[in-house]
């Protein structure tokens, strides 16, 4: 065997700190110590890792020690605290006492929008019966106009006809009795004002 392929065991000073700082405080023998390290293709020793180191890198990465699988589990955001009615703390009180006041203030400003909107209804109501109303009346001095018009017609072909009817019988009556005077009863309806 070649004397650069058989490995070291004298101890210089560098090793022995390489080996303080790899091997636990234990009684070693040459032979364990040499399967300890490995020869690398330039010749140099080179250290394994030791089971106990090994074991401890397994145990610091192990699961139960992560943050994220802790028994308690991380709280995120801004934390909500419950606030008792019967704290004595003043800015508890000032925190209950403005919740209190916009609760209040809330439900006054609900009742004044449906007041509001009721009243917004009843006004609509009221003038959708105002416009109804004026259309009636309207359309009952229509209906009037009309029927003063046909009655003031009917009193004027009435007269036209008494006239015609005077005039007819004078001309068919001999002279002597045209200078006494002719009663003709003349027919008003009862209806027909002439006001």
């Amino acid at each position: 065997m070649h004397p650069s392929a058989s490995l070291s065991t004298s101890t210089s000073p560098a090793t022995a700190f390489n080996l303080a700082s790899i091997l636990p405080m234990t009684a070693w023998s040459m032979p364990e110590m040499a399967q300890l390290f490995i020869k690398t293709e330039d010749g140099l020793a080179m250290p394994l890792m030791t089971t106990s180191e090994s074991h401890s890198t397994t145990t610091q990465s192990s699961p139960a020690s992560s943050p994220s699988t802790s028994p308690r589990p991380l709280k995120r955001g801004r934390p909500q605290q419950e606030i008792d009615d019967d704290v004595a703390d003043a800015g508890s009180q000032r925190r209950k006492h403005r919740r209190l006041y916009a609760r209040e203030y809330r439900a006054q400003m609900r009742k004044k929008v449906d007041e509001v909107e009721t009243l917004r209804q009843t006004v609509d109501l009221l003038q959708r019966e105002r416009k109804l109303s004026e259309a009636r009346r309207l359309e009952g001095d229509l209906k009037m106009a009309q029927l003063e018009r046909a009655l003031s017609e009917s009193a004027q072909r009435e007269a036209a006809l008494s006239n015609l009817l005077t005039q007819f019988i004078l001309t068919t009556m001999p002279p002597a009795q045209q200078q006494q005077p002719l009663a003709i009863p003349v027919t008003v309806p009862s209806s027909v004002s002439f006001s």
